[in-house]
């Protein structure tokens, strides 16, 4: 459609395209091209035909060319002509182009500048398709952080620069010109990795954020026991004679192996100011002789070995170890405390049949046993510092503690204790009255966590022993051993002697992920952070 303006007196010398439509078949709708001097870009929905399209123009000069009304092929860059009614001519090029569909979030990052607690900024990494993962110092508080996000969309929500809390997964969505949209999934932890054991002869290397399996290190026998980290290193055995493996914790070559000298090998190692203490069985003559060993962490050298039992029945728990002393239940003989730097036994007191792991803090040994008891044992002297004999149930579970409380499983019940008096402050029952493994505590979420044979994992109120949350997986009910569950940095895994290992959140009990493996995974596992500190189960002696 042309028009005429100017003087009645003089020939107009406009020429210039002021409106260009391109019209679709319904239901696609008519676009309006943008006009920026001599070019006119026409943005469309990705997919549609831009052959043999009839454009509405509008104009002012005397002719245009292509005419008006001409249906044209808008794939390449269309020229028109407009002439003016003086003569003059004008060209303005039409660009059609399809919306853009890319919508990626290309960098997501915390920046010191947003984000005080930062010292240097902290970069997330893309898992897969739609997921991101951040990790942060373990003293970073995370309800509350500010992201720099980059993308190539034309917005994200929510949006750059806008604080969340990323105590759980946090959603982000970003939409394309087209007007479709692409949801991520970040989340943030100080976990690095997640180490575990399994029945297949198996340790494998778990990262801790994505469950994405790193690494697996076979150790040629049916069982590999419960995993050990320190300063870089993996620390495990290999059950029914197999020698203990120094690993390195970002690959599983091998550092060091020592071979036992033991038919029935060696046990759970605990590793304590550069020094590996594991204990060794073997058959003598009817008779079991228990030793406890202290190997160098770096070189596998052996430093001593103590014969702690030899008793028709022998069998050590994992050895706890704290400055100057390794403290050690052997199931007939009882308490053993020994010198950590000559393996002198400095006093040992029976406690009856006893396979609990101590919990050893600020000088005091906490034990439990068999026979409905719970003790606390001055380290130096093996003075008792306060009994409690009214727990009802089978206190081996291993304690925990947090603040001013003890926490230990008993029969089918988890206590809270005063530490100081040894005083009940509550009990909890499982859901299905079964027995709860030992405890996992996280100060951060006031909450411990713990397995049962009823097939629920819970996390209690550290204060009043109230279930916050459950989770049922299904597997594991009625059976005579729950693996104890782990809590590191808002996260809590736990395996339930299938061949699946769960992470959950410590806030709400949701699944994070799940890691399956070729065989059972049914040792505690061993979870480690960014800044190389290791969590460990109450169990394993590394409290």
């Amino acid at each position: 459609m042309s028009c005429k303006k100017g003087s009645v007196n003089s020939l107009s010398s406009d020429k210039e395209i002021y409106s260009f439509v391109l019209p679709f078949p319904s239901p696609i709708p008519w676009v309006s091209g943008t006009i920026n001097n001599d070019t006119i870009t026409v943005k469309v929905q990705p997919g549609v035909s831009l052959a043999n399209i009839t454009p509405v123009i509008q104009y002012y000069g005397k002719s245009i060319s292509p005419a008006e009304g001409t249906a044209l092929n808008f794939t390449s860059p269309v020229t028109y002509t407009i002439t003016a009614e003086d003569g003059s001519t004008r060209r303005q090029v039409v660009i059609v182009s399809y919306k853009s569909t890319t919508k990626d979030i290309t960098d997501f990052r915390f920046r010191p500048t947003e984000n005080p607690g930062l010292a240097t900024a902290v970069v997330g990494q893309l898992i897969n398709d739609s997921s991101i993962v951040v990790r942060v110092p373990a003293s970073t508080n995370v309800s509350a952080l500010v992201p720099t996000i980059t993308h190539n969309g034309v917005s994200v929500s929510p949006r750059s620069g806008q604080a969340a809390d990323f105590s759980d997964v946090v959603n982000y969505t970003v939409s394309a010109e087209d007007g479709s949209t692409k949801k991520y999934n970040v989340s943030v932890t100080s976990n690095n990795m997640v180490y575990v054991g399994s029945s297949n002869g198996l340790l494998y290397a778990v990262d801790a954020l994505s469950g994405q399996l790193k690494w697996s290190f076979n150790g040629g026998g049916m069982q590999m026991d419960g995993p050990i980290c320190y300063q870089g290193k993996v620390y495990v055995t290999v059950s029914g004679g197999g020698p203990v493996y120094c690993l390195n914790e970002q690959t599983g070559a091998i550092i060091w192996s020592r071979a036992s000298a033991a038919s029935s090998g060696y046990g759970t190692p605990c590793v304590f100011n550069g020094t590996v203490y594991i204990g060794s069985s073997k058959a003598i003559g009817g008779f079991i002789e228990c030793s406890l060993n202290a190997i160098d962490a770096n070189t596998g050298t052996l430093k001593w070995s103590k014969i702690i039992a030899n008793t028709m029945y022998g069998s050590l728990n994992t050895a706890t170890a704290v400055a100057g002393y390794v403290v050690i239940t052997e199931f007939v003989t009882g308490l053993h405390v020994l010198d950590a730097v000559t393996g002198n036994e400095v006093w040992t007191i029976g406690l009856g049949i006893n396979s609990a792991n101590p919990l050893v803090k600020n000088g005091i040994i906490y034990i439990g046993g068999e026979f409905t008891f719970l003790k606390a044992y001055d380290i130096a002297t093996g003075t008792i510092v306060w009994q409690n004999n009214t727990i009802f149930g089978n206190t081996s579970g291993c304690p925990v503690m947090a603040n001013n409380m003890i926490y230990v499983n008993a029969g089918f019940k988890m206590y809270g204790v005063n530490k100081t008096t040894g005083t009940i402050v509550w009990s909890q029952t499982s859901w299905g009255s079964g027995y709860f493994s030992s405890a996992s505590v996280s100060l951060s979420d006031t909450a411990l966590y713990t397995a049962s044979n009823d097939g629920f994992l819970y996390g209690l109120n550290l204060n009043t022993g109230a279930i916050k949350w459950s989770f049922n997986d299904f597997m594991s009910a009625g059976t005579s051993y729950s693996p104890s569950p782990v809590a590191a940095n808002g996260m809590v895994v736990v395996n339930r002697q299938d061949n699946t290992l769960y992470a959950l959140s410590t806030k709400t009990g949701k699944l994070i992920w799940k890691f399956t493996a070729p065989g059972p995974v049914n040792t505690d596992p061993c979870v480690t952070d960014v800044a190389g500190n290791a969590y460990y189960t109450g169990r394993s002696g590394n409290d």
